[in-house]
């Protein structure tokens, strides 16, 4: 991943706004995004393997499918799963995300939290 720079900046915060959360983003739209970000970004490859879905509010995938990084960096509605935990005290539970993390490194999170990817046919995956 490379730092983008501010006239790329703010041609994504433009796209961002126009698109929203992508739920009328056809297949070939995102795809095009897609490739036109690919070169400026430089996703690492974990972020090229994992496939996400576009969600509507109510949790249901428009079936447009791309890859981590595009999801993250557009802004575009995807599954996740959080469970959050109390003891019998009342304390609430978290983790602390591990410092290696590229993301939010240290950062508290959820007890339990991480993405729903799909399969590339489009079926949603089990939670991890």
């Amino acid at each position: 991943m490379k730092p983008l720079s501010h006239d790329a900046l703010d041609e994504l915060r433009a796209i961002r706004r126009a698109i929203r959360f992508g739920w009328d983003l056809s297949q070939r739209d995102l795809d095009r995004l897609t490739d036109s970000w690919r070169e400026r970004f430089l996703p690492e490859p974990h972020d090229e393997s994992e496939l996400f879905d576009i969600a509507r509010a109510d949790g249901t995938s428009t079936g447009v499918i791309g890859p981590r990084w595009v999801f993250h960096l557009l802004g575009l509605a995807h599954r996740a799963s959080h469970v959050g935990l109390c003891t019998e005290g009342g304390l609430i539970v978290l983790q602390r995300r591990s410092l290696t993390k590229r993301e939010w490194p240290g950062a508290w999170d959820m007890a339990v939290a991480g993405h729903v990817s799909v399969a590339p046919g489009g079926e949603p995956m089990s939670y991890e």
